[in-house]
């Protein structure tokens, strides 16, 4: 891996992750067809920008979709699923939760009463 302030993007080829894409954008037209439309490249000579453009009427695209899918590689990757939440985690979170929906203290389990303007029920007797 090059950690070069000067990476060369021609020389450095193999330290690429993801080559260069194209920008592809998905829309369908005033006509109800679907439009499939690549950002083109600059020209120097005119500074616009040529896009490409494909578009498939929409009881085509079925068809389009699956000869894509068939062309593309299958992936193998599968997302990994968390893991199951511990249980004695959850419950300790319930208790929790119910003592201090019930007023109890969670350090010596005194439940707390309100006070009376005048201090009473501040203080056993």
């Amino acid at each position: 891996m090059s950690r070069s302030p000067d990476f060369d993007w021609y020389k450095d080829r193999d330290d690429l992750v993801i080559e260069e894409q194209a920008a592809i954008a998905v829309y369908t037209n005033p006509r109800g067809s679907i439009v499939i439309r690549q950002k083109g490249e600059l020209d120097p000579e005119t500074y616009e920008t040529v896009d490409s453009w494909i578009v498939v009427e929409p009881h085509y695209v079925a068809q389009l979709a699956r000869a894509i899918m068939a062309l593309a590689p299958q992936q193998t990757e599968t997302l990994a699923l968390p893991a199951p939440a511990d249980k004695t985690a959850a419950e300790r979170q319930r208790r929790h939760r119910d003592r201090k929906r019930n007023g109890s203290d969670t350090v010596t389990g005194v439940t707390v009463t309100p006070c009376d303007r005048n201090g009473a029920g501040l203080f056993p007797d």
